[in-house]
Protein backbone atom coordinates (compact mmCIF):
# COMPACT_ATOMS: atom_id res chain seq x y z
CA UNK A 1 0.00 0.00 0.00
CA UNK A 2 2.59 2.22 1.07
CA UNK A 3 4.68 1.72 -2.54
CA UNK A 4 1.58 2.24 -4.57
CA UNK A 5 0.73 5.67 -2.63
CA UNK A 6 4.63 6.63 -2.89
CA UNK A 7 4.39 6.02 -6.42
CA UNK A 8 0.83 8.15 -7.26
CA UNK A 9 2.32 11.28 -5.10
CA UNK A 10 5.93 11.36 -6.91
CA UNK A 11 4.35 10.94 -10.62
CA UNK A 12 4.60 13.96 -12.54
CA UNK A 13 1.31 15.08 -14.43
CA UNK A 14 1.31 14.96 -17.88
CA UNK A 15 1.43 18.78 -19.33
CA UNK A 16 -1.30 20.10 -21.42
CA UNK A 17 -1.71 22.74 -23.36
CA UNK A 18 -3.49 25.23 -21.92
CA UNK A 19 -6.53 27.20 -23.38
CA UNK A 20 -5.45 30.13 -21.47
CA UNK A 21 -2.13 30.86 -22.97
CA UNK A 22 -4.05 30.73 -26.57
CA UNK A 23 -6.76 33.72 -25.40
CA UNK A 24 -3.69 36.01 -23.76
CA UNK A 25 -1.62 36.01 -26.86
CA UNK A 26 -4.74 36.53 -29.53
CA UNK A 27 -5.50 39.37 -27.03
CA UNK A 28 -2.22 40.45 -27.65
CA UNK A 29 -2.19 40.37 -31.05
CA UNK A 30 -5.66 41.94 -31.57
CA UNK A 31 -3.88 44.85 -29.35
CA UNK A 32 -0.81 45.00 -31.49
CA UNK A 33 -2.84 45.43 -34.48
CA UNK A 34 -4.95 48.00 -33.33
CA UNK A 35 -2.36 49.47 -32.02
CA UNK A 36 -0.72 49.45 -35.54
CA UNK A 37 -4.01 51.01 -37.02
CA UNK A 38 -4.33 53.86 -35.20
CA UNK A 39 -0.68 54.57 -35.98
CA UNK A 40 -1.57 54.78 -39.30
CA UNK A 41 -4.36 56.66 -39.26
CA UNK A 42 -4.77 61.17 -39.75
CA UNK A 43 -2.33 63.66 -40.07
CA UNK A 44 -1.85 64.57 -36.27
CA UNK A 45 0.36 64.11 -33.86
CA UNK A 46 -0.52 60.57 -32.53
CA UNK A 47 0.72 58.03 -29.17
CA UNK A 48 3.30 55.43 -30.38
CA UNK A 49 0.77 52.95 -28.61
CA UNK A 50 3.36 50.15 -29.72
CA UNK A 51 5.69 51.36 -27.07
CA UNK A 52 3.63 50.71 -24.14
CA UNK A 53 2.09 47.10 -24.99
CA UNK A 54 5.56 45.95 -26.06
CA UNK A 55 6.75 46.54 -22.44
CA UNK A 56 3.75 45.39 -20.80
CA UNK A 57 4.21 41.70 -22.81
CA UNK A 58 8.07 41.97 -21.99
CA UNK A 59 7.01 43.00 -17.99
CA UNK A 60 5.97 39.19 -17.71
CA UNK A 61 7.63 37.35 -20.62
CA UNK A 62 11.06 35.70 -21.34
CA UNK A 63 14.02 37.59 -22.56
CA UNK A 64 13.54 35.20 -26.03
CA UNK A 65 9.33 36.09 -26.33
CA UNK A 66 10.33 39.83 -25.09
CA UNK A 67 12.99 40.11 -27.82
CA UNK A 68 10.56 39.18 -30.21
CA UNK A 69 7.71 41.23 -29.29
CA UNK A 70 10.09 44.03 -29.76
CA UNK A 71 11.35 43.11 -33.07
CA UNK A 72 7.72 42.87 -34.35
CA UNK A 73 6.82 46.16 -32.49
CA UNK A 74 9.38 47.82 -33.60
CA UNK A 75 8.84 46.41 -37.57
CA UNK A 76 5.52 47.84 -37.22
CA UNK A 77 6.25 51.16 -35.81
CA UNK A 78 8.95 51.15 -38.80
CA UNK A 79 6.01 50.60 -41.17
CA UNK A 80 4.04 53.16 -40.05
CA UNK A 81 6.66 55.99 -39.17
CA UNK A 82 8.02 55.55 -42.85
CA UNK A 83 11.56 54.48 -41.40
CA UNK A 84 14.33 52.55 -42.90
CA UNK A 85 13.20 48.94 -41.94
CA UNK A 86 14.90 47.87 -39.03
CA UNK A 87 15.64 51.14 -37.33
CA UNK A 88 12.73 51.15 -34.85
CA UNK A 89 13.29 46.83 -34.50
CA UNK A 90 16.80 47.17 -33.49
CA UNK A 91 15.98 49.79 -30.89
CA UNK A 92 12.88 48.41 -29.38
CA UNK A 93 14.26 44.55 -29.13
CA UNK A 94 17.25 46.10 -27.19
CA UNK A 95 14.66 47.95 -24.55
CA UNK A 96 12.13 44.62 -24.47
CA UNK A 97 15.02 42.86 -23.26
CA UNK A 98 16.34 45.48 -21.02
CA UNK A 99 12.93 45.72 -19.30
CA UNK A 100 12.15 41.59 -19.47
CA UNK A 101 15.97 41.50 -17.11
CA UNK A 102 14.69 44.46 -15.17
CA UNK A 103 11.47 42.50 -14.38
CA UNK A 104 12.96 39.13 -13.41
CA UNK A 105 15.50 40.51 -11.17
CA UNK A 106 14.44 44.02 -9.46
CA UNK A 107 11.26 45.50 -10.65
CA UNK A 108 7.75 44.09 -9.45
CA UNK A 109 4.33 44.57 -11.40
CA UNK A 110 3.37 48.02 -10.20
CA UNK A 111 1.72 50.97 -12.19
CA UNK A 112 4.24 53.26 -11.51
CA UNK A 113 7.08 51.03 -12.80
CA UNK A 114 5.72 50.26 -16.29
CA UNK A 115 4.64 54.52 -16.69
CA UNK A 116 8.61 55.28 -15.93
CA UNK A 117 10.05 52.60 -18.41
CA UNK A 118 7.04 54.05 -20.74
CA UNK A 119 8.48 57.49 -20.54
CA UNK A 120 12.38 56.67 -20.54
CA UNK A 121 11.52 54.16 -23.73
CA UNK A 122 9.12 56.94 -25.52
CA UNK A 123 12.26 59.15 -24.41
CA UNK A 124 15.04 57.15 -26.62
CA UNK A 125 13.00 56.33 -29.97
CA UNK A 126 11.61 59.81 -30.45
CA UNK A 127 14.98 60.98 -29.49
CA UNK A 128 16.72 58.93 -32.08
CA UNK A 129 13.86 59.76 -35.10
CA UNK A 130 14.06 63.38 -33.96
CA UNK A 131 18.41 63.55 -34.29
CA UNK A 132 18.42 61.31 -37.21
CA UNK A 133 15.22 62.68 -39.38
CA UNK A 134 15.94 66.30 -38.52
CA UNK A 135 18.97 67.46 -36.41
CA UNK A 136 21.92 66.09 -38.38
CA UNK A 137 20.15 67.12 -41.89
CA UNK A 138 20.12 70.84 -40.71
CA UNK A 139 16.50 71.62 -41.11
CA UNK A 140 15.53 75.17 -40.21
CA UNK A 141 13.59 75.87 -36.89
CA UNK A 142 14.35 72.00 -35.64
CA UNK A 143 13.56 73.23 -31.97
CA UNK A 144 10.17 74.21 -33.37
CA UNK A 145 9.63 71.03 -34.71
CA UNK A 146 10.69 69.06 -31.44
CA UNK A 147 8.50 71.55 -29.31
CA UNK A 148 5.52 70.70 -31.56
CA UNK A 149 5.41 67.36 -32.62
CA UNK A 150 8.22 65.09 -30.51
CA UNK A 151 7.46 66.38 -27.58
CA UNK A 152 3.19 65.86 -27.81
CA UNK A 153 4.32 62.35 -29.19
CA UNK A 154 6.15 61.91 -25.91
CA UNK A 155 3.50 62.81 -23.71
CA UNK A 156 0.65 61.12 -25.66
CA UNK A 157 2.93 57.76 -25.47
CA UNK A 158 3.25 58.30 -21.63
CA UNK A 159 -0.31 59.53 -21.17
CA UNK A 160 -1.19 55.96 -23.12
CA UNK A 161 0.42 53.79 -20.95
CA UNK A 162 -1.63 54.59 -18.21
CA UNK A 163 -4.68 53.02 -20.28
CA UNK A 164 -2.34 50.30 -21.39
CA UNK A 165 -1.43 49.08 -18.04
CA UNK A 166 -4.63 48.72 -16.77
CA UNK A 167 -5.64 46.37 -19.89
CA UNK A 168 -3.05 44.24 -19.67
CA UNK A 169 -3.30 44.21 -15.58
CA UNK A 170 -7.07 42.49 -16.09
CA UNK A 171 -4.91 40.22 -19.09
CA UNK A 172 -2.39 39.02 -17.08
CA UNK A 173 -4.80 38.60 -14.24
CA UNK A 174 -7.16 35.75 -15.74
CA UNK A 175 -4.62 34.15 -18.46
CA UNK A 176 -1.72 34.58 -17.20
CA UNK A 177 0.08 31.10 -15.99
CA UNK A 178 -0.61 30.68 -12.39
CA UNK A 179 3.32 30.51 -10.96
CA UNK A 180 3.59 33.84 -12.18
CA UNK A 181 -0.11 35.22 -10.84
CA UNK A 182 0.46 33.49 -7.40
CA UNK A 183 4.12 34.94 -6.80
CA UNK A 184 2.44 38.45 -7.46
CA UNK A 185 -0.73 38.06 -5.38
CA UNK A 186 1.27 36.42 -2.73
CA UNK A 187 4.57 38.68 -2.72
CA UNK A 188 2.42 42.04 -2.36
CA UNK A 189 0.56 41.03 1.71
CA UNK A 190 3.65 39.70 3.51
CA UNK A 191 5.88 42.72 2.19
CA UNK A 192 3.23 45.06 3.71
CA UNK A 193 3.06 42.55 6.97
CA UNK A 194 6.48 41.97 6.98
CA UNK A 195 5.96 38.45 7.19
CA UNK A 196 9.24 37.61 5.06
CA UNK A 197 12.10 36.46 6.71
CA UNK A 198 15.86 36.31 5.42
CA UNK A 199 19.20 34.16 6.39
CA UNK A 200 21.85 34.66 4.97
CA UNK A 201 23.58 31.00 3.72
CA UNK A 202 27.15 31.92 2.07
CA UNK A 203 29.10 34.97 0.84
CA UNK A 204 32.44 34.27 -0.81
CA UNK A 205 34.45 36.74 -2.41
CA UNK A 206 35.27 36.08 -6.20
CA UNK A 207 37.54 37.76 -8.71
CA UNK A 208 37.25 38.48 -12.43
CA UNK A 209 40.84 38.68 -14.13
CA UNK A 210 40.26 41.99 -16.64
CA UNK A 211 43.11 43.95 -18.55
CA UNK A 212 44.52 45.84 -15.77
CA UNK A 213 44.04 42.49 -12.80
CA UNK A 214 42.32 41.23 -10.88
CA UNK A 215 38.75 43.18 -9.55
CA UNK A 216 36.97 41.53 -6.38
CA UNK A 217 33.22 41.31 -5.54
CA UNK A 218 31.33 39.49 -3.45
CA UNK A 219 28.67 37.01 -4.04
CA UNK A 220 25.97 35.98 -1.66
CA UNK A 221 23.11 33.45 -1.35
CA UNK A 222 20.34 34.18 0.70
CA UNK A 223 16.72 32.36 1.60
CA UNK A 224 13.43 34.05 1.98
CA UNK A 225 10.39 32.62 3.81
CA UNK A 226 7.24 33.12 5.85
CA UNK A 227 7.39 30.02 7.90
CA UNK A 228 4.17 29.04 6.76
CA UNK A 229 4.81 27.12 3.28
CA UNK A 230 6.78 30.04 1.21
CA UNK A 231 10.25 29.98 0.11
CA UNK A 232 12.46 31.61 -2.36
CA UNK A 233 16.09 31.60 -2.56
CA UNK A 234 18.39 34.27 -4.05
CA UNK A 235 22.09 35.07 -5.59
CA UNK A 236 23.29 37.69 -5.49
CA UNK A 237 26.68 40.11 -6.50
CA UNK A 238 27.81 43.34 -5.69
CA UNK A 239 31.02 45.23 -4.56
CA UNK A 240 29.90 45.12 -1.34
CA UNK A 241 28.45 43.04 1.07
CA UNK A 242 25.49 44.55 2.09
CA UNK A 243 24.71 45.46 -1.18
CA UNK A 244 25.31 41.37 -2.41
CA UNK A 245 22.83 40.87 0.47
CA UNK A 246 20.45 43.28 -0.70
CA UNK A 247 20.12 41.67 -4.47
CA UNK A 248 19.83 38.30 -3.46
CA UNK A 249 16.87 39.14 -1.00
CA UNK A 250 15.39 41.10 -3.55
CA UNK A 251 16.05 37.98 -6.25
CA UNK A 252 14.70 35.80 -3.58
CA UNK A 253 11.65 37.33 -3.26
CA UNK A 254 11.01 37.09 -6.96
CA UNK A 255 11.53 33.39 -6.74
CA UNK A 256 8.97 32.69 -4.00
CA UNK A 257 7.51 29.01 -4.49
CA UNK A 258 4.83 27.54 -2.47
CA UNK A 259 5.70 23.93 -0.55
CA UNK A 260 3.35 21.38 0.64
CA UNK A 261 3.52 20.84 4.44
CA UNK A 262 1.73 17.67 6.03
CA UNK A 263 1.37 17.76 9.70
CA UNK A 264 4.61 19.90 10.30
CA UNK A 265 6.65 17.50 7.35
CA UNK A 266 7.01 17.12 4.18
CA UNK A 267 3.96 14.35 2.60
CA UNK A 268 6.11 11.60 1.51
CA UNK A 269 10.07 10.86 1.18
CA UNK A 270 11.75 12.70 -2.29
CA UNK A 271 15.32 13.10 -3.40
CA UNK A 272 16.02 16.90 -4.67
CA UNK A 273 18.80 17.09 -7.11
CA UNK A 274 20.37 20.26 -8.12
CA UNK A 275 23.57 20.32 -10.32
CA UNK A 276 26.03 17.22 -8.50
CA UNK A 277 24.11 17.98 -4.96
CA UNK A 278 21.31 15.53 -3.93
CA UNK A 279 19.22 15.98 -0.45
CA UNK A 280 16.83 13.30 0.75
CA UNK A 281 13.95 14.70 2.08
CA UNK A 282 12.03 12.48 4.96
CA UNK A 283 9.09 12.79 7.25
CA UNK A 284 9.68 12.39 10.58
CA UNK A 285 6.94 12.04 13.53
CA UNK A 286 6.00 14.93 15.60
CA UNK A 287 8.87 15.48 17.77
CA UNK A 288 12.04 14.42 16.03
CA UNK A 289 12.42 18.06 15.42
CA UNK A 290 14.45 19.64 12.17
CA UNK A 291 17.21 17.28 11.44
CA UNK A 292 19.29 18.93 8.95
CA UNK A 293 22.50 20.78 9.30
CA UNK A 294 24.70 23.36 6.59
CA UNK A 295 22.53 24.93 4.13
CA UNK A 296 19.76 22.31 4.05
CA UNK A 297 18.31 23.76 7.86
CA UNK A 298 18.21 27.68 6.70
CA UNK A 299 15.48 26.33 3.83
CA UNK A 300 13.26 24.28 5.92
CA UNK A 301 13.25 26.28 8.98
CA UNK A 302 11.82 29.43 6.93
CA UNK A 303 9.88 27.42 4.74
CA UNK A 304 7.51 26.22 8.40
CA UNK A 305 8.72 22.34 8.72
CA UNK A 306 9.20 21.49 12.52
CA UNK A 307 9.57 17.64 12.21
CA UNK A 308 11.56 16.16 8.94
CA UNK A 309 14.61 14.03 8.05
CA UNK A 310 17.52 15.13 5.67
CA UNK A 311 20.52 13.69 4.55
CA UNK A 312 22.99 15.56 1.54
CA UNK A 313 24.61 13.45 -0.92
CA UNK A 314 27.53 14.76 -3.11
CA UNK A 315 28.60 18.34 -2.81
CA UNK A 316 28.47 20.42 -0.17
CA UNK A 317 28.60 23.65 -2.03
CA UNK A 318 25.56 25.61 -0.45
CA UNK A 319 24.30 27.15 -3.39
CA UNK A 320 24.02 23.93 -4.84
CA UNK A 321 22.25 22.14 -1.86
CA UNK A 322 20.28 24.95 -1.25
CA UNK A 323 18.46 24.81 -4.62
CA UNK A 324 18.34 21.10 -4.30
CA UNK A 325 16.39 21.77 -1.26
CA UNK A 326 13.94 24.10 -2.98
CA UNK A 327 13.94 21.62 -6.33
CA UNK A 328 13.06 18.40 -3.54
CA UNK A 329 10.06 20.75 -1.53
CA UNK A 330 8.53 22.15 -4.39
CA UNK A 331 8.41 18.71 -6.47
CA UNK A 332 6.77 16.73 -3.73
CA UNK A 333 2.46 16.51 -4.17
CA UNK A 334 -0.33 15.70 -1.48
CA UNK A 335 -2.76 13.71 -2.08
CA UNK A 336 -5.44 15.93 -2.30
CA UNK A 337 -3.59 17.80 -5.35
CA UNK A 338 -2.95 14.07 -7.24
CA UNK A 339 -6.51 13.62 -6.52
CA UNK A 340 -7.32 17.07 -7.95
CA UNK A 341 -5.04 16.75 -11.38
CA UNK A 342 -6.85 13.13 -11.63
CA UNK A 343 -10.22 14.45 -11.44
CA UNK A 344 -10.83 11.77 -8.45
CA UNK A 345 -11.58 11.50 -4.46
CA UNK A 346 -8.99 11.07 -2.30
CA UNK A 347 -10.72 7.40 -1.28
CA UNK A 348 -10.41 5.88 -4.70
CA UNK A 349 -6.30 6.61 -4.77
CA UNK A 350 -5.70 5.48 -1.49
Amino acid sequence: MRQSKRKFLTQKPVRRPKLRNVIRWVLYAVCIFLAFVTANGGDFTKPLLLIPIALCISSVSGAVVSGGIGILCGLLLDISCGTLAGYHGILLFLICLAVSCMYDRLLLQRFWNLIWLTAVAAFVVTGFDFVFQYAIWGYHQVSQLYLHHTLPCLAYTVISSMICYPVFSLIHRFLLPKRRRTIEKKLKPMEEKNELKEKVVAINRVAKVVKGGRTFRFSAVVVVGDENGHVGVGNGKAAEVPDAIKKAIQEAKKNLVEVPIVETTVPHEYVGTFGSAKVMLKPAAIGTGVIAGGSVRPVLELAGYKNIRTKVIGTNNPRNVVYATIEGLKSMQTIESVAKKRGKKVEEIL
